[in-house]
């Protein structure tokens, strides 16, 4: 007798089996995303639709297959499921589609619909997954009875919040069949009378512009696979045939003059016959006018000339923010040589290496640094303010050779991945568009002051240097004693009558955060924000300071002559990321999906520049040079290179860019592949958060979590920011585990510091040292209060830099014990006694009267660069 139980069973234990190698490591969920949308709140699922009619061409290629409905439904998705992983670089797309019935069979299977998964392999055409495609369908169709939650491996309530893709042809299926679906992007083919698509979406999380633009492309790439259904589908272009392209090539149309043919040493020497005897620098109160910054800058070039240096070498600067250190670069330019900035801060060995590195014959310094540099071997030391009283002797004529426009002028190391710095090599003609650009962006002119705030190491410090000495305004230096006391900075800046301010977003945020009444900033006509991602927190704050200064959000990397975008803002801008803005002057930019091909607005890609910004390549590594810098493959006729920046982003519709995060920031926790960025932007933009950063840690297991580190209002509960995050990410993006911390770290540089931030894994494996007396329980307040954490996180024996202590906190500690309980602390004492037993005992034992603060206060802040990058 016929055992139906048993086959009953056996059928199911084949679907179960089925399934599961179908669907492992497979996201279901819809992966397209509309990142113009502006997030909100609450979740409506209000659905409109869009219709397409297809051009004539694509209609002549389907006439062939349109009396066969279930032909033509698997072309379609299986072009659907391409377009889709083209648009979302994801290499398996999972699509649910109907299976079908006839109408008498309605209701008695298990499930009306089923997912496909489209996989375009390594090398397959067009005609070759259709095939794949066609046998997917059939064998899930003979398994379509085994119970959906169970085939997702997903609780059933669970199903209806998930939103998917489908698909279905309007001769075949019937709309109803979706309903145990929560389906926020329906594409419907029909090929009667008029072939079109019609395109049912989520208003909530796409817009009509994003669902058009996607239809479009939809149109653009079925019309080629058809046409080349034997080529391999990476190859494709994603868009070639769109309209859209054309927009793309109108973003890139920023074509402006410059002086192209000149050098910054000709053009600032034209200024300097201009206005001879106009302030050019000030650095506290020393001031030199443009002719006396020529004169000296043609001193110091006959002296170096004297030790060797000329045309074509690098120059290596060993300086701080000073008269000097501008002298020296314009002394360097004028020789035709290049100078290369290392940081007063870096260790002996790796500042012996810069200098082997680059051949050195000299290195320029400061008597200062003598100590410092000591032991350093191989070159010929000169100190500008010691050996002055020979140099200035000199003559103060003009040197008569000019530099050519394609000569290096500089060379900047950023780190690398073999832990090596690379030297980042950049020409005069790169150099001066993108001083052009700033000043015709900034509407720099006579009146302009500039303020010179960041490290010369950094490429953001040549066009504050230079840009406002070539149209005649002044250049307003400041030392570190004045950028590491942020309300002193702010007011200094007001009082000088600075119009533009540059400065990371995480410095900003400090400054509005202080208990302190800022400055007017009556003269300030532009503050720029740069070397980070700007929160929407940050601007809110900003503008609700002060209303309508205008913000430019600058973007760019070293190798392309530092920013390759600007974005100026009066108020919030209405996106859910801050754009960085459209490109500079004679610089055109690109976003390519995996394959090299360029990605449609609104998608999601590499970014990508060219034009006479990008720099020669990397110093003695033609390796890494012929990886990131390459032929411009959309403009060969141009003769420059392309550099890969190695950070997504994605065009808005209005030809402005926004910026997504890095490549190699992108994480994937339990198979689902996360950018940090994408939740750290909606995490910020949640009330009353002023600050957030996410970060993906292993547990002692091994197994990756989302850490949320958070600086938050006053009376705000950590509880609902969780509670906001679930309503507007899906599940697998919502951090576990959540730090609340006064401030986020920061590095030297003023940018967030997140190798500083503290692991909640390690901090939970502490044992914890309770305090003991009143002496300690104080400290254990202060300490709290000043690091944003639980008291009962911070026993005694607790290091302070392992609970989130940073540079700003450092102040902010020692401010608090000296006004408060009447000690002597200086910075150096807390980073000889980072913990709680360690700081009391150097307390009782020196009686407060500590040598170190006898030292002058000047002396203190100096230093405080070296102390803050022992500890970044």
């Amino acid at each position: 007798m016929l055992d139906l139980t048993s086959l009953k069973n056996n059928q199911k234990v084949l679907e179960r089996e089925y399934w599961e190698k179908t669907l492992k490591g497979i996201r279901f969920e819809n992966p397209l995303k509309d990142y113009t949308i502006t997030t909100d709140m609450a979740y409506q699922a209000v659905m409109d639709s869009y219709c397409i009619v297809f051009p004539a061409e694509l209609q002549q290629s389907l006439s062939k297959i349109a009396s066969n409905t279930k032909a033509a439904h698997i072309l379609l998705l299986t072009a659907l499921g391409i377009h889709i992983q083209k648009y979302t670089s994801t290499q398996s797309v999972c699509v649910f589609t109907p299976v079908y019935k006839d109408a008498s069979q309605h209701g008695q299977v298990e499930n009306e619909v089923i997912p496909v998964v489209v996989r375009p392999f390594k090398g397959y055409s067009f005609r070759d997954l259709l095939g794949h495609v066609k046998q997917e369908f059939i064998q899930g169709s003979n398994y379509s009875s085994y119970p959906l939650h169970y085939m997702l491996g997903i609780d059933p309530i669970v199903i209806q919040r998930q939103p998917v893709v489908g698909c279905c042809m309007k001769e075949l299926h019937c709309i109803t069949q979706f309903e145990p679906l929560l389906v926020d992007l329906l594409f419907v083919f029909s090929l009667e009378d008029t072939p079109t698509l019609t395109v049912q979406y989520n208003t909530d999380k796409f817009t009509a512009g994003y669902v058009q633009r996607l239809g479009d492309a939809f149109c653009a790439l079925t019309g080629s696979l058809m046409q080349e259904a034997a080529v391999d589908i990476a190859q494709l272009d994603l868009f070639k045939n769109a309209p859209e392209r054309q927009l793309l090539q109108q973003f890139n149309n920023n074509v402006v003059s410059w002086p192209e043919d000149a050098t910054v040493v000709e053009l600032f020497e034209k200024q300097v016959d201009k206005t001879p005897d106009d302030i050019a620098l000030i650095c506290g109160e020393s001031i030199l006018s443009y002719r006396e910054l020529d004169q000296r800058s043609n001193q110091w070039a006959y002296y170096l000339t004297g030790h060797g240096v000329g045309a074509g070498q690098l120059v290596p600067l060993f300086m701080d923010r000073s008269l000097e250190m501008v002298i020296a670069i314009l002394a360097i330019f004028k020789l035709r040589a290049a100078y290369v900035p290392i940081d007063t801060n870096f260790p002996e060995d790796r500042v012996q290496y810069m200098l082997s590195d680059t051949d050195a014959k000299v290195l320029i310094t400061q008597l200062r640094f003598k100590n410092i540099l000591k032991n350093i071997v191989g070159v010929d030391i000169l100190m500008m303010d010691e050996q002055e009283q020979y140099w200035s002797a000199l003559g103060k004529d003009r040197i008569t050779v000019k530099p050519a426009t394609n000569e290096l002028v500089y060379m900047i190391y950023t780190s690398g991945s073999t832990g090596k710095p690379k030297g980042v090599l950049i020409e005069n003609a790169g150099m001066l568009n993108h001083l052009y650009a700033k000043i015709n962006d900034l509407e720099l002119d006579h009146t302009s002051q500039v303020a010179q705030t960041a490290s010369y190491t950094f490429d953001i410090s040549v066009w504050q240097m230079f840009s406002a000495l070539l149209v005649g305004g002044k250049t307003v230096i400041y030392t570190d004693d004045l950028i590491f006391s942020p309300l002193q900075l702010l007011r200094t800046i007001d009082r000088d009558e600075v119009t533009i301010w540059e400065c990371v977003p995480s410095y900003l945020a400090t400054v509005l955060a202080l208990d302190a009444k800022l400055p007017a900033f009556s003269y300030l006509r532009k503050i720029l924000v740069t070397g980070e991602a700007v929160s929407l927190g940050i601007l809110e704050r900003w503008f609700s300071v002060y209303p309508g200064k205008c913000v430019v959000n600058a973007y760019g990397p070293t190798e392309a002559s530092d920013d390759i975008c600007h974005y100026a803002m009066e108020q919030v801008p209405v996106y859910n990321h801050v754009p960085i803005g459209r490109p500079v002057q004679n610089m055109k930019i690109y976003v390519v999906d995996d394959n090299g091909q360029l990605s449609p607005i609104g998608v999601k890609g590499e970014l990508c520049v060219s034009g006479v910004g990008v720099g020669r390549g990397y110093w003695k590594d033609p390796v890494k040079t012929d990886r990131s810098f390459v032929i411009n493959p959309f403009e060969t006729d141009e003769g420059y290179r392309m550099y890969k920046t190695g950070d997504y982003a994605y065009w808005l519709p209005d030809g402005n860019i926004a910026f997504l995060g890095r490549i190699d920031e992108q994480v994937k926790i339990h198979g689902y592949r996360i950018e940090l960025q994408e939740i750290e932007n909606v995490l910020t933009q949640q009330p009353g958060v002023r600050q957030g950063v996410v970060m993906a840690r292993e547990d002692e297991n091994g197994n990756k979590r989302l850490v949320g580190y958070v600086v938050l209002e006053e009376g705000v509960d950590r509880e609902d920011i969780s509670r906001a995050l679930s309503l507007q990410l899906p599940e697998y993006m919502l951090p576990r585990h959540w730090v609340e911390l006064s401030e986020l770290p920061v590095t030297t540089n003023g940018k967030i510091d997140k190798k500083a931030l503290p692991d909640v894994s390690i901090a939970a494996a502490v044992i914890y040292n309770a305090p003991s007396g009143e002496s300690e329980e104080k400290m254990v307040e202060v300490w709290a209060e000043v690091l944003g954490v639980g008291k009962h996180l911070i026993g005694v024996n607790r290091n302070f830099f392992e609970l989130g202590g940073n540079s700003l906190k450092i102040l902010q500690l020692i401010t608090i014990l000296n006004e408060e309980f009447g000690y002597k602390l200086v910075i150096t004492d807390i980073f000889s006694n980072p913990t709680i037993t360690s700081l009391l005992n150097f307390l009782e034992n020196n009686n407060n009267e500590t040598e170190s603060y006898k030292e002058e206060v000047a002396e203190e802040l100096s230093g405080m660069q070296d102390l803050f990058n022992q500890l970044d």
